[in-house]
């Protein structure tokens, strides 16, 4: 079985998740889905030497930047791949995923799992609370992260004001 393709399809989407984080980074944990026609994702990061994690959709309030059209066009590069990766799955006589996770580590490499379970939810943001707190807030506890000190709290002061 030829998995080139597959494993150049792989590097292509940790290549365009890598390239759309405008800051330094040690570790992603991305979510993937692939619903047949369409794809959905979801990515925290966590800023280099710091346990700060900023998600995808929220860093540009974060870091106050504005989303450019590269932003917009790698958005839809990475929902690309993931389909490309689930037509590539058929190709090679396998079942296409469901759902994929990818942990992408400066310093251990990276996971990567793919999932074939019915999809439970209507989107992908529904699944995000629960990705967050099964592998997002472990790993924000482990790096000795904090409530008060979170940059999550300029999150929650713009829209709960």
């Amino acid at each position: 079985m030829d998995t080139t393709n597959l494993e150049a399809l792989t590097q292509q989407l940790i290549e365009k998740i890598i390239g759309s984080i405008p800051t330094d980074w040690d570790k992603v944990m991305f979510y993937g889905e692939n619903r047949g026609e369409r794809a959905e994702y979801f990515y925290y990061f966590f800023r280099k030497d710091s346990p700060e994690y900023l998600p995808d959709a929220e860093m540009h309030y974060i870091l106050d930047l504005e989303r450019t059209e590269d932003y917009y066009e790698l958005t839809g590069d990475i929902q690309h791949l993931i389909l490309m990766l689930a037509k590539e799955f058929e190709a090679l006589g396998r079942e296409p995923f469901t759902t994929m996770k990818l942990t992408i580590d400066d310093a251990d490499g990276l996971d990567l799992n793919f999932g074939y379970d019915g999809l439970r939810d209507k989107r992908a943001a529904d699944y995000e609370l629960k990705f967050t707190e099964k592998y997002v807030v472990p790993e924000w506890k482990a790096r000795g992260g904090r409530p008060e000190k979170s940059a999550m709290r300029r999150v929650f002061e713009l829209f709960f004001k």
